[in-house]
């Protein structure tokens, strides 16, 4: 069995980014294509099983939108897509959870962009690696 070096992994940390283990372009985002499953236009409870490339391989491909564990450790909902709030008056309300919220719509283009052109995403995450550390 051939296992990777860590230098290997570092190398090529951008194609494994945008590595989703087999999903294509057509799958998600072309509707009018046979065995099209358009994603949901708010994210998912965590589910219980997940049978996703990534949860398959142990986290070899990259996580997407896709995943039922999506998020699962969101520090504020936990994967619930909802929060318990506790006003001062009393009483707790259940609201939903914003930073998933705020993440999905991201998640899902940048999911849509790396199946579109996986080599163009990857050079980006480059540029803006090499930015952040300059």
């Amino acid at each position: 069995m051939f296992v990777p070096s860590a230098a290997q992994l570092a190398k090529d940390w951008a194609e494994r980014a945008v590595d989703f283990g087999g999903y294509a372009y057509y799958m998600f985002f072309q509707p009018r294509t046979h065995g099209c499953t358009p994603l949901p236009r708010e994210p998912q409870r965590v589910g219980v099983q997940c049978l996703c490339p990534h949860c398959a391989s142990e986290g070899w491909f990259a996580q997407s939108p896709v995943c039922n564990f999506w998020r699962a450790h969101c520090e504020l909902c936990s994967g619930t897509r909802e929060w318990v709030h506790y006003p001062e008056s009393g009483g707790w309300t259940r609201l939903p959870c914003d930073l998933c919220e705020q993440e999905w719509p991201k998640d899902v283009l940048f999911f849509r962009d790396a199946l579109r052109n996986p080599r163009r995403t990857a050079e980006k995450l480059r540029a803006e690696a090499s930015r952040a550390a300059a």
